[in-house]
């Protein structure tokens, strides 16, 4: 909590209408290239089968024992 709060007296605020270079980049998402934005509209991520999901909506993990 105290180096959240040493940081922010740190960081000197941004002036009235400066421009923060991550938005003006034209990167996906700020600083992420190679992102055709235009492509994402049309994709989707979704599994049609039922056979294929989780069950019960619950994902499966292992915690090893080595770490």
């Amino acid at each position: 909590m105290i180096k959240i709060l040493c940081t922010e007296l740190l960081v000197p605020p941004q002036e009235e209408g400066s421009v923060d270079p991550l938005e003006v980049a034209g990167l996906f998402q700020g600083d992420i290239a190679g992102v055709n934005i235009s492509d994402l509209v049309l994709e989707r991520n979704a599994i049609r089968d039922l056979g294929l999901r989780w069950s019960r909506g619950i994902v499966p993990y292992v915690i090893s024992a080595s770490f």
